[in-house]
C-alpha cells in the first residue's frame, strides 16, 4: 500500500507511529520500512531510478512472508501525482511480482489545507542572507481557487499541491491499475485514537490498529501559530532580515508586517467563500471508512 499523504493531514504523526512500531507491525504482516533513520520515505520516492522498490518487496517477503503488506508513506508524492511516477511505480512492482497496489490520499477542507500550508510554507527557506519571494495570502488564494493546484520551487523540489481532490482521484484512477482511495482527514485523525489506526486495522493480519499494538504511541503535536507570526516570517524572508541577530527591528519592518497582516485578516472571508464556491464537492473524493476497510481487507 502506498500512503501519498496529502500534505497537513496527520501524515508525519503516522509515519512516526509506524517507525517506532516497526516490529509490531512486522508480527501484523506490514513491512514498514527503516530508511536510514528517518521515519517516512521521500528520500526513496524522491529517487528518479525505482530499483529501490524491487529492494524492498525482496526484503518484506524475507521479513513478513509471501502474503504481507509493503507499507510506503512519503507526503512528497504528492509533487509528482501529475507526472508519469504512479505509472512507473506500479510498473516496478508488477515487475517484482506485486499484483495487488493500493494508494491512499488524505483530503481534508480545502480552505483548511491552504491555510496550515501557508503558516507552513512561511517557515520554509529561512536563510536570511538573500532576499526571497514570499506568499501574499490573497493573491495565493485565488489562484489554488482557479486552477486546483499549487505549485512552489526551491533547490530539492519543484512542489505541487493539490486542492481539487475529485478531478485528482479521477485522474489517478484513470491511470493507475491499482485501487485508489481518498480518505477523511476526520477520519485518519480525529476519530482515531492514533493517527492512521484506519490504515492499519484494515491492512493488520488481526484486524488491530496502531493504538491496539501499544500503549504507549509517539505525540506530535505541530502548534499552529499566530496570522501575525506567519506574516512575520514572510516579511523577513522578503527582506532577508534575521530576527535572531539583530535586536532592534526596523520600522519598515514593523509596517510591513502590520500591511501584510490587515491585508490578510480582510482577504479570509473571501478566499472561504471563494474555495465554498470554487472547490465545492470536496467530499465526493472521499471514501467512508467502513468502505475503506473493506475495501484494503480484500
Amino acid at each position: 500500500m502506498i500512503h501519498a499523504g496529502l500534505h497537513k493531514t496527520g501524515t508525519s504523526s503516522f509515519q512516526r507511529c509506524c517507525f517506532d512500531l516497526h516490529e509490531e507491525l512486522l508480527q501484523q504482516k506490514i513491512h514498514y520500512p527503516h530508511v536510514e533513520g528517518l521515519t517516512h520515505h521521500n528520500r526513496l520516492v524522491d529517487q528518479a531510478d525505482l530499483d529501490w522498490l524491487k529492494r524492498l518487496v525482496r526484503k518484506t517477503r524475507k521479513r513478513a512472508g509471501d502474503h504481507a503488506c509493503l507499507l510506503i508513506s512519503a507526503e512528497n508524492l504528492e509533487y509528482v501525482l501529475h507526472t508519469d511516477k504512479p505509472e512507473r511505480i506500479e510498473t516496478t512492482l508488477r515487475q517484482a511480482g506485486v499484483s495487488d497496489v493500493a494508494w491512499v490520499l488524505c483530503f481534508r477542507q480545502p480552505f483548511s489545507a491552504y491555510r496550515s500550508l501557508y503558516a507552513q510554507l512561511s517557515y520554509s527557506g529561512r536563510n536570511y542572507t538573500v532576499a526571497r519571494a514570499v506568499l501574499e495570502f490573497e493573491a495565493t488564494g485565488h489562484l489554488i481557487a482557479a486552477k486546483g493546484t499549487f505549485s512552489t520551487q526551491n533547490r530539492s523540489h519543484l512542489q505541487r499541491f493539490h486542492f481539487n481532490y475529485p478531478r485528482l482521484i479521477e485522474d489517478l484512477q484513470q491511470r493507475l491499475k491499482g485501487l485508489v482511495i481518498g480518505i477523511d482527514f476526520n477520519d485518519f485523525t480525529k476519530r482515531s485514537k492514533a493517527p492512521g489506526d484506519l490504515l492499519i486495522r484494515a491492512l493488520s493480519a488481526e484486524g488491530k490498529a496502531l493504538s491496539d499494538l501499544s500503549e504507549h504511541l509517539p505525540t506530535h503535536t505541530n502548534r499552529s501559530s499566530s496570522e501575525k507570526q506567519i506574516e512575520r516570517n514572510y516579511v523577513n524572508r522578503f527582506f532577508a532580515f534575521d530576527p535572531t541577530k539583530e535586536k532592534n527591528v526596523p520600522n519598515f519592518i514593523k509596517e510591513a508586517i502590520q500591511a501584510r497582516l490587515k491585508n490578510r485578516l480582510t482577504a479570509e472571508k473571501t478566499i472561504e467563500e471563494l474555495f465554498a464556491t470554487k472547490l465545492a464537492g470536496w467530499e465526493q473524493a472521499i471514501t467512508p471508512a467502513e468502505e475503506v476497510l473493506r475495501l484494503l481487507r480484500r
